[in-house]
């Protein structure tokens, strides 16, 4: 039978190698009012710039992605919390480079290959891709198998209108219609084909460990784990069997997997009919047919009867 986990292997090791390969810093996301770290986060600090406050807290970006840094008081905050709609100012707090003004910390995601453009007003990188998310990291995931990604903050609900558009190049970099950030305007992404490239990987080896997961949970749903639905010749049925040592049904089913859309023809073999095995003297082992005796004028080579020559 075709293993499922024999075909993922290699493009796990695909998509290991090419993530490792794609470049990741941290990214400007806004400029917002102070946030203070939460419960299991690094204790804040004090450091003399942005890059000392991402050295500080990217050890612990898993569990505290974001840190704000504050320009005035030097004040570095690693944290799980997100910058949240609510917290971005409505005035002018930047300009459209991301200059936050002050009395705003400056909130940045650890970890992204997306790179921080600039904040314009015309932004909509023309893309049939829309969602509304909650945090900017939730559109750097929405949009990681596009060039480009750009948010705006969106009162009405709290969230933030995201979009996606394929070009790795930034829209707008002359600055048609520059807005401040965090007032009416997208904050503005992009980044490399090969982040994109990672990114489209990653999609789709999910989509086919999800297809596989559905499959497995197809199959438990007819039999007990460790045993296989196999189509009954000629009748909309099934039996539980345990390929690995069935003799009739060896390394999969004869008849194909009942309720499969990936084995719907014959995966197995039926040891008793190997030619040249003397009767009885076969077994199935590991899901394989393993030969002991054979019929006069076979030789046994391998575990199999071969006609000698």
């Amino acid at each position: 039978m075709k293993s499922l986990t024999l075909t993922s292997t290699p493009i796990l090791l695909f998509v290991g190698l090419l993530y490792s390969s794609v470049a990741q810093a941290y990214t400007f996301v806004g400029c917002t009012t102070v946030v203070s770290p939460t419960t299991g986060d690094p204790d804040s600090t004090t450091v003399s710039s942005a890059a000392l406050c991402n050295n500080y807290c990217a050890p612990t970006a898993d569990s505290a992605p974001y840190f704000y840094f504050n320009v005035q008081s030097s004040s570095c905050v690693c944290t799980s919390q997100a910058p949240t709609a609510p917290i971005y100012s409505t005035s002018a707090a930047s300009d459209n480079m991301g200059n936050c003004a002050a009395g705003y910390s400056t909130a940045y995601k650890i970890a992204t290959t997306f790179t921080f453009s600039m904040c314009d007003g015309s932004a909509d990188p023309s893309s049939s891709v829309t969602n509304f998310v909650n945090t900017p990291g939730d559109c750097f995931t929405a949009c990681r198998t596009y060039g480009q990604a750009a948010f705006s903050v969106y009162r009405p609900t709290n969230q933030f209108y995201c979009l996606c558009a394929a070009s790795s190049t930034p829209t707008n970099t002359q600055g048609t219609d520059p807005r401040n950030c965090g007032a009416s305007g997208f904050f503005l992404y992009s980044h490399s084909a090969a982040s994109s490239a990672s990114g489209l990987a990653r999609r789709q080896l999910k989509d086919k460990l999800d297809v596989a997961r559905k499959e497995r949970q197809k199959r438990e749903r007819f039999c007990p784990k460790g045993l296989i639905a196999c189509a009954v010749e000629g009748w909309d049925s099934y039996e539980c069997i345990d390929t690995s040592s069935e003799l009739e049904s060896c390394g999969g089913c004869i008849y194909g997997e009942y309720g499969s859309s990936f084995n719907t023809t014959s995966t197995g073999t039926d040891c008793s009919t190997l030619p040249g095995v003397s009767l009885g003297a076969v077994t199935c082992q590991d899901s394989k047919c393993q030969a002991h005796a054979c019929k006069k004028g076979y030789e046994l080579i391998g575990g199999l009867c071969e006609r000698q020559i």
